[in-house]
């Protein structure tokens, strides 16, 4: 989600980031995210947890 935002990392103070369509789109989902957090509930003794796991060069994700 916030990948939009690397280049912030590596900005040098004499460089200027320029705010696109792109950057706007990103924190706008992200901020409607932040706004509504998924319901959690905890694993249920005997019933069936399911993990699911995503990994790459940018990101490592799990639900």
């Amino acid at each position: 989600k916030i990948q939009p935002f690397s280049p912030l990392l590596r900005l040098k103070q004499e460089q200027i980031f320029k705010w696109e369509e792109q950057h706007q789109q990103a924190f706008e989902e992200i901020e409607h995210y932040l706004s509504n957090p998924p319901v959690l509930s905890p694993p249920k003794k005997g019933r069936l947890l399911k993990l699911y796991v995503s990994a790459s060069e940018v990101s490592i994700e799990s639900l």
